[in-house]
Parts: C-alpha cells; sequence; structure tokens
C-alpha cells in the first residue's frame, strides 16, 4: 500500500473473487517495494509481510525502528 498498490495484486486483477484474493495471500509472496525506497524500509515492510508470526516483525519491534520513528514524528 506504501506503494499505492496492494501487495498481492495489481489493477489488472480487480475482477478477483475473495478467494483468489484470500490464495493469493496465504500462497503468493508479496511485490518488492520499488528502488526508490530506501533499504531500510523497504526491508521494515518485508519483515512485516512475513507470513509465519513466529517469524514476523512485533509491533512493538516496529516502533523501536529507526524508520518508523523517523516516518511518525511531527
Amino acid at each position: 500500500l506504501l506503494a499505492q498498490k496492494h501487495p498481492f495484486f495489481d489493477s489488472d486483477d480487480a475482477d478477483l473473487s475473495p478467494l483468489e484474493v484470500y490464495n493469493r495471500i496465504i500462497d503468493e509472496e508479496p511485490a518488492e517495494l520499488p528502488d526508490h525506497y530506501s533499504y531500510n524500509l523497504r526491508n521494515l515492510i518485508r519483515q512485516m509481510l512475513i507470513k509465519d508470526a513466529t517469524r514476523r516483525i512485533t509491533a512493538e519491534a516496529i516502533l523501536q525502528y529507526h524508520v518508523a520513528i523517523s516516518q511518525t514524528r511531527n
């Protein structure tokens, strides 16, 4: 969503059924963010999209992540 598109499908897939969307989220890897985003931000988003909840970054860790901190100031 940061890149203004869904990580598991694009505008060509607008007619997907809810079951097809669900299956893509479960079975497919998310699209990579474009290179114009910093490596640290791309890495943070990648960690947030890990399917295995035991390996996924926690909300507490996100708040400590320096990219998130710099984006939430102001």
